[in-house]
């Protein structure tokens, strides 16, 4: 035991030092960021707890085992009672039966009820508590109270064949073990029929508890319980139908809706509130049945009559009502009455904690369709979703644009990444372009080459051309000329002319300057021109950029056009600043202010730096002094030498302008 302990106690340690160098060394070498290093480490010691636990337990069952040579009651009760301090239900029922069975000495009912007890209300096991509420129905080891095990009966009766028996004054004379509960399940099923036990049996087959998982073998207990209108059996058999309708024989999506409608219906008409939830569902999108509005939103209220927990409902008349809100005329009175309801019904669902509910009220407060817009409120609507299990790839892509764009909450690219890291891990495309693009494009993120080219490796494997190229320019952003000649070489071949384009770009400038290869301007001349046949952006910007440079302004602008069309940041800035000049295209400062602001959005920092400039002289069109400010903190960001000094300028105009300014009477001065 004390080696064993000993051993174990190291394995910990080691464990967690383990994942502690390997997190700090994915953010040192950029694969994860080091915003979410917490969040890794946190995770990957409740795993270390995860698995410790199941060895204090298996360890325990080992020493449990009479057959075992190894066999010590009171060695397993140790270890045991490790794995009950972690919460684990097994183990807290196992010492219970070691009390009951008097294998640590003499039998103890009293610490066996407390064993199930803990097993009950600690770890909400099913057979503990079907052991608490023999406990107190027959007095062993605590006083008799009827009153509390029928309280658990009532509570747990769909869940448990021994709490049910109670509900029907027929609860064991004594204590059951797991495999005694599932026998005593089956004989009442099959030997007397019962609708509520053969219900209990098809729950068992469908999950697997203590008998094989079988989807079909668990239809067919479900139908013979709905035989007698069994209204959860009913409600089963209507979701096995739609979910799983190949399965069970149909030949279509169409036929298993058919059916599970009529089983809904059924388990409806018996008062059943999930039967009663699903046939509104079922109205609401049309399944199995003509959409019927007024008829789901019937089902949901009688759902809630019998169950006002469920948050869902609420949620979905909310979305009805908010249907016929959008299809009425703006300004009337059946607007304004759908808008109440609605508000009404999202706003009850959300005081039951349902993420569904906080996630629209979210859109609602973003949209400022229904109501003003409030980014603010829309921010800490979706944090909420997000914090009550709301779909990551939808909520935290959300919560990542939000904070790219400054939406509601100070811009923070560090964090946008961070919530489209989360979405990219759950599924979201969206949210792994995000994030590629963030550690690729945006300022600040230059450096992230490992980190990015991590990331874009999932993408590319989806078969993503603009990740392919990506993963080669954060090679040649590293400085690892070599192996970007090597990434981009065989590219030359590829069968997309976009991919061959930039190939041909990237091989020409490392050509061109002898990077990665012998140098050979000839070469480069001759793949340039290969790109720019292929109407590659970047070598279309440098055939308009040499225009530009001899003079030939009315050649150059529909090539450099070209390369804005293709979204390429640096001849947006070009074509801007010829706007602002008026030069061979008419001055237009708005215009021209709005190409530079979109290229500095786009990474361009010189882009970022006219901005703030633009602002400090006054210019027409100019930003503000406060966005002004963002735009030097983006270019400080990319390290370029000038944004210093456009800061403390642009901090001296904003302290002036703050001080000059005079407050209105009786007003509040905005921040």
């Amino acid at each position: 035991m004390k080696k064993a302990d000993e051993m174990l106690a190291l394995s910990k340690q080691l464990i967690r030092r383990n994942v502690l160098y390997i997190t700090s060394n994915m953010v040192e070498q950029r694969l994860v960021d080091d915003f979410a290093q917490a969040d890794v480490e946190e995770g990957a010691t409740t795993e270390t707890d995860k698995i410790e636990t199941r060895i204090q337990f298996a360890i325990a069952g080992s020493f449990a085992d009479p057959k075992s040579k190894l066999y010590d009651a009171k060695e397993a009760a140790k270890w045991y009672e490790l794995a009950a301090e972690k919460g684990e239900g097994w183990a807290m029922l196992s010492l219970a039966f070691l009390h009951h069975e008097g294998r640590l000495g003499q039998p103890s009912p009293e610490r066996a009820y407390e064993w199930f007890r803990k097993a009950a209300e600690k770890a909400n096991h099913y057979l503990g508590w079907a052991n608490l509420s023999i406990c107190y129905e027959r007095g062993l080891g605590t006083a008799i109270d009827h009153a509390k095990a029928a309280e658990i009966w009532q509570k747990h009766r769909d869940g448990n064949i021994v709490c049910y028996l109670g509900t029907i004054g027929r609860c064991p004379p004594a204590l059951l073990t797991y495999e005694e509960s599932v026998e005593l399940n089956k004989a009442w099923a099959e030997e007397k029929e019962d609708s509520h036990a053969q219900y209990l049996l098809g729950m068992r087959t469908l999950n697997g508890w203590g008998v094989k998982s079988d989807l079909k073998s668990s239809a067919r207990w479900f139908q013979r319980a709905a035989k007698t209108n069994h209204g959860s059996a009913l409600y089963r058999l209507g979701l096995l139908y739609r979910n799983s309708w190949a399965s069970l024989g149909c030949d279509s999506k169409k036929e298993g809706d058919r059916k599970a409608f009529g089983f809904f219906e059924r388990s409806a008409a018996t008062g059943n509130a999930s039967g009663l939830f699903q046939l509104g569902y079922m109205y609401d999108e049309g399944l199995g049945c003509t959409a019927d509005a007024d008829k789901a939103i019937d089902a949901y209220q009688r759902c809630l009559a019998i169950n006002p927990a469920n948050s869902s409902a609420h949620n979905n008349i909310a979305s009805i009502y908010k249907a016929r809100c959008r299809q009425a005329k703006e300004g009337s009175d059946e607007r304004a009455k759908w808008r109440a309801l609605m508000y009404e019904q999202y706003r009850k669902g959300d005081d039951l904690k349902d993420n569904y509910c906080a996630y629209n009220l979210g859109l609602l407060a973003h949209e400022g369709v229904f109501e003003p817009q409030n980014l603010q409120s829309a921010y800490s609507y979706f944090e909420l979703a997000a914090t009550r299990g709301y779909p990551a790839e939808t909520v935290q892509f959300k919560l990542g644009q939000m904070l790219e764009k400054g939406e509601g909450v100070p811009a923070s690219l560090r964090e946008a990444a961070y919530h489209y890291r989360l979405a990219a891990i759950a599924g979201s495309e969206a949210g792994l372009v995000s994030l590629c693009e963030i550690y690729i494009t945006k300022p600040g993120f230059s450096k992230n080459c490992d980190r990015a080219i991590y990331w874009l490796s999932i993408l590319a494997r989806r078969g993503d051309s603009g990740a392919i190229v990506a993963i080669g320019d954060a090679l040649i952003r590293k400085g690892d000329y070599p192996e970007a000649f090597k990434f981009f070489k065989p590219m030359l071949e590829a069968y997309q002319p976009y991919l061959q384009g930039c190939a041909y770009e990237r091989l020409s400038r490392l050509y061109r300057e002898g990077l990665g290869t012998k140098a050979n301007p000839k070469r480069a001349d001759e793949y340039l021109q290969k790109a720019f046949a292929l109407n590659n952006r970047h070598a279309l910007y440098q055939r308009a950029s040499l225009l530009l440079q001899q003079g030939q302004t009315a050649s150059a602008l529909p090539i450099l056009k070209n390369a804005c069309k293709a979204g390429l940041a640096s001849a947006i800035y070009r074509l801007g600043t010829l706007v602002l000049a008026g030069d061979g295209v008419p001055l237009d400062p708005y215009v021209g202010y709005e190409l530079i602001r979109r290229a500095a959005e786009g990474g361009e920092v010189d882009a970022m730096v006219a901005l703030a400039d633009a602002a400090l002289q006054k210019a027409s069109q100019a930003p503000s002094v406060d966005i002004a400010i963002r735009y030097a903190e983006m270019a400080e960001e990319c390290d370029d030498p000038r944004a210093a000094k456009l800061l403390e300028r642009l901090s001296a105009m904003q302290n002036s302008q703050e001080t000059t300014a005079p407050a209105e009477s009786g007003a509040a001065r905005p921040l």
